[in-house]
Parts: structure tokens; sequence; C-alpha cells
């Protein structure tokens, strides 16, 4: 019964239709507005035999939308919430703190980017580009390795350890040049370090002759949801200039971090931080 249900249509406006996916759009969409049904509910509410709703229901239920509760009632679960949020999260983001990536990147001379995390990639979603420095082949949309980007490692540092570990084992650490870390042990170290001193840096380890620093950006819910980086060549970018544009891209992510509502629990730093 499920094969053909899934069987699509092209109605008069040319535009394919998946019965399916409808009833499974509509049953979810009921269960937002009552809150909790059993098999037998779904099956009179749409007319579909019992079998087909309990095979809809069970599938939703493996990818983690509905729950079941100890009277065979399914309820939605908090995942569409969260990817809800998620994708709220990502937009606030680049509307949010456009205004100080163009401010940190006039002062410190360099391209910058903001990058969410994508699975194993942080994902450039904004970019502001200083016109004469040397060029350095970036894009939005662009996806970057976590694990050897200054702006990947500054989301891994600050994610929950459980999420952290999830990736590593789902995400080999790929050599991109000789310099780039690939024992999980030894990024956790250095991860460790990043969180000690709030910016994380990055020396050739995923292309040679480029060097960039990064912060990590949080929102309300004292979350990790972003990173800001700034990335140039080797000779734009000198080693001795890690610390000093370290700290001025720390600040920036603090600021950029309370314009999406973050607040520290270190209070005095955080105001003297937003206010440098």
């Amino acid at each position: 019964m499920m094969a053909n249900a899934i069987k699509a249509t092209k109605p008069n406006n040319g535009a394919y239709s998946v019965p399916a996916i409808h009833r499974t759009l509509d049953i979810i969409e009921t269960l937002v507005e009552r809150r909790a049904l059993t098999v037998s509910d779904i099956s009179r509410q749409f007319n579909i035999p019992k079998s087909s709703a309990y095979a809809i229901l069970q599938t939703l239920k493996s990818r983690g939308y509905v729950e079941k509760d100890a009277d065979d009632r399914y309820s939605l679960s908090f995942r569409l919430f969260s990817l809800g949020a998620t994708l709220v999260d990502n937009l606030d983001v680049r509307t949010e703190v456009h205004s100080l990536l163009e401010e940190l990147t006039r002062k410190a001379g360099i391209t910058g980017h903001i990058a969410i995390r994508d699975g194993g990639h942080a994902v450039y979603i904004d970019k502001v580009e200083v016109m004469d420095a040397v060029r350095v082949t970036t894009w939005v949309g662009k996806r970057m390795p976590l694990h050897s980007t200054s702006i990947g490692k500054a989301i891994l540092a600050f994610l929950p350890e459980i999420d952290l570990d999830r990736i590593l084992s789902e995400h080999p650490l790929k050599r991109f040049t000789p310099k780039t870390v690939t024992n999980p042990e030894l990024l956790k170290e250095h991860l460790a370090k990043i969180r000690a001193q709030g910016f994380a840096s990055c020396n050739e380890e995923n292309e040679i002759d480029v060097r960039s620093v990064a912060a990590p950006i949080f929102n309300g819910t004292q979350r990790v949801v972003a990173a800001v980086n700034l990335g140039a060549s080797t000779l734009q970018m000198r080693g001795k200039d890690v610390p000093r544009l370290g700290a001025l891209i720390s600040s920036y992510a603090m600021k950029m971090s309370a314009q999406l509502g973050y607040r520290p629990a270190t209070g005095a730093r955080f105001r003297e931080m937003v206010a440098d």
C-alpha cells in the first residue's frame, strides 16, 4: 500500500506531486494542532488503512520527528523545532553581524568571513573582502574542513564534548598540507588551547601560504552557532601578527554574540569587550 502511495503524479499545472509526502505532511500538521493521536485516529481522519498510518508514523519516529507514549499515542518531538531554530539562527547570524564584520575587516585590513557548521564542514555564509589585500580564493557557500581551518576549529572547540566526539568519529581527519593535524587526540589538545585563549589560528594547515585567525560566535542560549575569521596570505598576515589579530577578532566575536543575545556569566569581562 505504501509503495503505491509513493508514486508521483503530475497535475495540470505541471508540478509533480507525491501523495505519500502530502499525507505525511498532513499528519505532521495535524499533530501540531491535536498534539497526540493514535494509529486509529490517523486512519479515521485521513481515510487510509491502519497499516499505512502505522508505516508513516513509524518512519517519522525512526527519524526522530515523533514520539510514542505508553498509551500508543504519537506526538511531535522537538526535532522540527530544532531544525527551525537552526534555520533562524543561521539567518539571524548573517543579518545581525554583517555590519560588525565590515567594521572588523576595515580595522584589520584583512578579508573576513562568517561561517556556520554543516556536519563535518564549516560553510561561509558571509564575506567582506578587502580589495587592496592579496586575494585568498573564498566565496559565500564555500565548504571548509573543520579540523584544518581556524574558523572550523573555533566552532569545534566550543561544541559539547558529545558532539565533538561524534564529529571526529564520523569524519576522518584528512591531511591537506604537511602541517594538518590528523590525530584526534592531538586535535583535542589544540582545541583546549583555543578555549583557553578565546581564538583559533591556522598556519598553512589547510592551504600552503595561507594563515588565519578565528573566534566563536554564540547565541542567546549560550550555544556556538557560527564563527568569524580573518584570512590572508602568510605575507600579509605574519606569525607575529597573530596575537594582535586574535585579540581583535575575539573582541568582535563577542560583540557579534551580543547582537545574538549572548550574555556570558562573566559579565564584567563581557561589558569590557563589547565596549572596546
